[in-house]
């Protein structure tokens, strides 16, 4: 009863197509949930956001919820996420990301999941790192524990927005390290991003990961930067 005279007062309305939602749903409608540009990278072994690692970095298994492509809804989403404080968005992203890891063979047994971090400047400024809120959405479906200390940024880097690729690869090159290499041993664990673009980012996580005797990385992010 409570949900619904808030419905009639404060009514709430996709982020896309601005239709009236019900009470069930927080961010998109149905509609406009159903239409984004899913990838079902989750079930194919050369999807080339995988292939993107080989040879590059030790990653089991990688994939991507959706295509992010500029102008397009996904870029929207993302953008009101990181620059408009909605961490609800990130929740919401995640979610759908469990979803597609409960129907997937290629991810399994995580004991861990894992979000890539902010550095403190920037998580000051924000107030939130993106990553862990979509995180903790992916954790609600799965119920599998988020680790969101164990990875930290050691030093401040610039935005990667607008750097060309070889400038990523410089800006982010050692900038990550682990609090805890023992805990980690053996284990399995789900890194965690929001937009993959040249990979510079994750493969710099994954470096320190890579050190783990016996750890297994697999990696899930919301969107695959693509011009298709």
């Amino acid at each position: 009863m409570i949900n619904g005279l808030g419905d009639l007062f404060f009514p709430r309305y996709c982020m896309i197509c601005e239709r009236t939602l019900s009470s069930s749903t927080n961010i998109l409608c149905k509609q406009c949930e159903i239409n984004l540009p899913y990838t079902n990278f989750e079930k194919d072994l050369h999807n080339p956001l995988f292939q993107a690692f080989w040879g590059r970095s030790r990653v089991e298994f990688a994939a991507s919820a959706f295509y992010f492509r500029s102008g397009e809804n996904l870029q929207h989403l993302i953008h009101l996420l990181k620059y408009r404080h909605r961490p609800d968005i990130g929740l919401f992203l995640g979610k759908i990301i469990g979803q597609l890891i409960l129907k997937s063979e290629n991810f399994n047994n995580i004991d861990y999941i894992i979000p890539v971090p902010l550095h403190n400047q920037r998580l000051r400024r924000r107030g939130y790192n993106q990553s862990e809120e979509i995180a903790y959405g992916i954790s609600e479906i799965l119920n599998i524990e988020v680790l969101p200390n164990i990875l930290f940024r050691s030093r401040y880097n610039v935005t990667q927005t607008h750097k060309k690729h070889y400038e990523r690869w410089e800006n982010v090159d050692g900038i990550f390290d682990l609090r805890d290499y023992d805990f980690l041993v053996n284990k399995n664990i789900l890194l965690v991003d929001d937009v993959f673009t040249t990979g510079s980012t994750l493969e710099a996580c994954v470096a320190p990961l890579n050190k783990v005797l016996g750890l297994k990385v697999f990696v899930f992010v919301v969107g695959y930067t693509s011009s298709k």
